[in-house]
């Protein structure tokens, strides 16, 4: 059944297909840069840490650092 034989016979439209959720942005250079800037200064300064961290939970959180003495998240 096409489009204009399911309008004549429903009149209604036909429903229109909505991604369930807005994709992520690329990760641009300037981004880039600051990660592997403030991920050199970690290990500079030997701070605890752990990288794109993610809770575990049901929520699809993650974060860019999580340094782990002063429960700091961080996301650039």
């Amino acid at each position: 059944m096409d489009i204009d034989q399911y309008k004549a016979l429903t009149r209604k439209k036909p429903l229109k297909k909505v991604p369930r959720a807005k994709p992520l942005p690329k990760a641009t250079q300037k981004y880039l840069e600051a990660e592997e800037t403030l991920f050199q200064e970690l290990e500079e300064h030997r701070i605890g840490y752990r990288r794109k961290f993610q809770f575990e939970s049901t929520k699809n959180w993650r974060f860019d650092f999580y340094i782990v003495k002063l429960n700091l998240l961080i996301e650039i």
